[in-house]
């Protein structure tokens, strides 16, 4: 990016005042030729198969083409997890709550997962793979179309704030006080989907909701922690203990399990404690989403809903020669 004499921003020569004025706002701007050889920077350093980009970073159809293309990976949320399993790994082990022989035991583990995870993406991105995030894509596009209508992003965001604060009472209400790990991590998929909202209503100067947004945040982290201890909870119980019983890392391995299970009860009295202040905070929410429908001239109901399917794409059926005489 640059700036001009004038102080205007530009990327790849394209004017962002220009673009906005085109396109509208919020608009993302990417220079394809500098994202292009940036990867292949990374090729050249760590080899083929050695870059993965992080499609939590942004992800659209012409960005998995490019990165396709490039020879990058994609690092979806799964492998995600497992990065954070490893970097676990490493804290538990600096902090001497895994045994070094463990640790390096353990480590392994999480490596196999996530190259076996890596093998499987690879084997779906497909071209009709690709051709189904464009369609998810196009849909997106349109849904967006309506910003151009006055009042009406507010209105949306104001129904989806409710919606959600609606979604985080009941997945707390699901929860309860029994520690159930689906249950709990349902929780903080809300909570996290519910502060977007609230962090963009905050943006766009609805309402101030810092307050709302750091409770969230705070018991977001708990739970996400809890999430990170369990995933690798359960790929330290897939290792054979017993088969490999006069192993040095055998016991260590038992003493870690019983350590992470001592935490993960921890977290969870945490949560349990912490779910009165989360209701007030969907109440917060639900008090800001009916001010903001009334200061836009809204009506209740419910905000539209992107048909997006997580399942895998059909295979495009083979090519049929037109050369027929």
């Amino acid at each position: 990016a640059t700036f001009d004499g004038a102080g205007r921003l530009s990327v790849a020569g394209c004017d962002l005042v220009d673009l906005a004025a085109e396109f509208g706002t919020p608009l993302i701007v990417y220079d394809e030729n500098h994202l292009r050889a940036r990867c292949r920077e990374a090729l050249a350093v760590f080899g083929p198969g050695g870059v993965v980009y992080a499609a939590k970073a942004f992800l659209c159809g012409a960005m998995v083409r490019l990165v396709h293309t490039e020879g990058l990976h994609l690092d979806v949320s799964t492998g995600g997890e497992l990065d954070v399993a490893l970097g676990l790994v490493d804290e538990l082990e600096r902090a001497g709550r895994a045994q070094p022989a463990a640790a390096s035991r353990l480590r392994q583990r999480v490596r196999e997962e996530r190259e076996r995870q890596r093998e499987r993406m690879r084997a779906r991105l497909k071209p009709a793979c690709l051709r189904k995030v464009a369609r998810d894509v196009a849909e997106a596009l349109k849904a967006i179309g309506m910003l151009d209508a006055a009042d009406a992003w507010a209105l949306v965001l104001a129904r989806r704030m409710s919606e959600r604060a609606d979604r985080l009472r009941d997945a707390v209400a699901e929860a309860g006080s029994l520690y159930v790990s689906e249950r709990v991590h349902e929780v903080r998929i809300a909570a996290k989907k519910l502060r977007y909202a609230l962090e963009l209503a905050s943006e766009a100067g609805e309402a101030d909701t810092s307050e709302a947004v750091s409770r969230l945040k705070k018991i977001q982290d708990s739970l996400g922690r809890l999430h990170d201890i369990e995933i690798l909870q359960e790929l330290l119980r897939s290792i054979d203990v017993l088969a490999h019983r006069d192993e040095p890392w055998a016991d260590e391995l038992a003493a870690l399990d019983r350590d992470l299970t001592e935490e993960c009860r921890r977290l969870h009295g945490v949560f349990v404690a912490g779910q009165a202040a989360l209701a007030e905070v969907g109440k917060e929410a639900r008090r800001v989403a009916s001010r903001m429908s009334s200061d836009h001239g809204g009506r209740s109901g419910r905000s539209p809903v992107l048909k997006m399917s997580l399942e895998r794409a059909p295979e495009a059926p083979p090519a049929v020669s037109s050369d027929r005489r």
